[in-house]
């Protein structure tokens, strides 16, 4: 009983990641932005962003 509510659970996480990474749910017109070092030396990290629409 254990290891098929771990199973059900990892299945639910990983679909669960792969909506939010690619982008399927609320809005699939996104995309990823990488991590990079602002000209202050802060670290910023990578996140999802909306595209640009046409107006």
């Amino acid at each position: 009983m254990k290891s098929i509510i771990l199973v059900g659970a990892t299945i639910l996480c990983l679909t669960s990641a792969a909506y939010a990474q690619y982008g399927y749910g609320s809005n699939s017109r996104s995309h990823s932005v990488s991590p990079y070092v602002n000209s202050h030396g802060t670290y910023v990290p990578g996140s999802h962003a909306t595209n640009p629409n046409s107006t």
